[in-house]
C-alpha cells in the first residue's frame, strides 16, 4: 500500500509539473487544478512517510496541513 501512495504521489507531481508547460494565457481555472494536484501530491506523501515516521513529533506538524486541505476542499 506504501508503495502505491508513492506512486500516486509522483504521478500528481508529474501532472502539477505538466501544468506549468502550457503556451495559454493562464487563468484561475488552471490554477485551482495547480493547488488540487499539490494537495494531492502533498496527501499522498504524508501518508507514505506515516508508516516510518508516525512517532515522531514532526509528523503531528505535517498532517496539520493534510486536515487544513481536506476541510478546504
Amino acid at each position: 500500500m506504501n508503495t502505491l501512495l508513492l506512486i500516486f504521489a509522483l504521478l500528481d507531481l508529474l501532472l502539477l509539473a505538466w501544468t506549468f508547460r502550457t503556451a495559454r494565457p493562464v487563468c484561475s481555472r488552471l490554477w485551482l487544478l495547480r493547488l488540487m494536484l499539490f494537495g494531492m501530491c502533498y496527501d499522498n506523501f504524508v501518508q507514505y512517510i506515516g508508516s516510518g515516521f508516525i512517532e515522531a513529533g514532526w509528523y503531528e506538524g505535517a498532517n496539520v496541513g493534510r486536515f487544513l486541505l481536506h476541510a478546504a476542499v
